[in-house]
C-alpha cells in the first residue's frame, strides 16, 4: 500500500480478536489438546456441552493480561481473544491495547496449532476496534476520514452506521479466488462491564464513566463457495493474509 494516501489518523485499540476455521471433514473428536498446544499450559476452566457437541476451554496467557479461549465443534473452530478486567480501567476503553500490539501477541499464541491444524475448507479473521473520541461530532468528523465515498456531516447526521464488503483475491492461495472483506464502521458510547456468575444469578457492574469512540468492526474471510482443502502448510500464510487486509482497512479505510 505504498502508493496509497492513509486516509485516517486515529489510534485503533482491538477490544476483542477472532479466529475462525472450518475443518474440511468433521472433527473426529473435540478432545484436541488444542488450547495447550497454544499456550503451553493447562487451560483455566473447561466445559463440555454434549448435546450441541462443543468443547469450549479458556484461561490467560501473556503474563494474565489477555484472555484465550477455543470453541470447537466438530465443523466450526473458533478462538477469541480479550482483555483481562482488573477492575482499574476507570475512564478506559476495555481493550487489549492497540491494533498492531494485540494482533501481534493473538497470533504469535496461534503459531504452534496453525503448524498441526487439519486441513481447512474455509479461515476467517475478526476483529472489533475502538479509538476513543471526545464526543459524537469529533467521531463523525474522524470516521469521515476513512470513507471516501460517503459523505457525511458532522453536525446534521446521527445514528451513523456504514458496512460493505470489499472483495480481494488471495495472493498467497490462489486456489481461493475471493476473500471477503466485510467492515462496518459507527461512532458510538463504550462502557465496559463485568458480569459475576454465581449459582441462579448473573451481577453486572460498569467500569468507570461511558466514552464515546469510533467502533471498526472486521470480518475478513475466504469465500465459502471455495470446495477443495486448505492444506495444512498453507494456513499460517492464508491467515496473516487476512490479517494484513484488515491493517489495510484500519489504516487507509473503505479502500477497493
Amino acid at each position: 500500500m505504498d502508493d496509497q494516501k492513509q486516509l485516517g489518523e486515529l489510534l485503533w485499540q482491538a477490544e476483542t480478536l477472532r479466529v475462525t476455521v472450518f475443518p474440511a471433514l468433521p472433527l473426529e473428536s473435540q478432545e484436541t489438546g488444542w488450547w495447550r498446544v497454544a499456550a503451553g499450559e493447562e487451560p483455566e476452566s473447561r466445559t463440555v456441552q454434549p448435546r450441541v457437541g462443543l468443547v469450549q476451554e479458556t484461561g490467560r496467557i501473556g503474563d494474565g493480561r489477555f484472555s484465550l479461549t477455543l470453541n470447537c465443534l466438530r465443523d466450526r473452530v473458533d478462538w477469541l481473544f480479550a482483555t483481562v478486567p482488573t477492575g482499574q480501567e476507570q475512564g478506559a476503553l476495555p481493550t487489549c491495547g492497540t491494533f498492531s500490539e494485540a494482533v501481534d501477541v493473538f497470533r504469535s499464541a496461534l503459531d504452534s496449532w496453525l503448524q498441526l491444524a487439519p486441513p481447512l475448507k474455509r479461515i476467517a479473521f475478526g476483529v472489533v476496534l475502538l479509538a476513543e473520541v471526545p464526543d459524537i461530532r469529533s467521531g463523525y468528523q474522524a470516521v469521515s476520514g476513512y470513507l471516501p465515498s460517503v459523505k457525511l456531516d458532522p453536525d446534521g447526521s446521527t445514528d451513523f452506521s456504514y458496512s460493505i464488503n470489499r472483495p480481494r483475491s488471495l495472493k498467497c492461495f490462489p486456489q481461493i479466488e475471493k476473500v471477503n472483506r466485510f467492515s462496518r464502521w459507527a461512532v458510538a458510547q463504550v462502557l465496559g462491564m463485568t458480569i459475576a456468575l454465581s449459582p441462579g444469578k448473573a451481577v453486572s457492574q460498569t467500569l468507570g464513566q461511558a466514552s464515546i469512540a469510533c467502533r471498526l468492526e472486521l470480518d475478513i474471510n475466504t469465500d465459502a463457495a471455495f470446495v477443495g482443502e486448505i492444506p495444512t502448510e498453507c494456513i499460517p500464510r492464508v491467515l496473516d493474509e487476512l490479517i494484513g487486509f484488515g491493517k489495510e482497512i484500519a489504516n487507509y479505510g473503505d479502500v477497493p
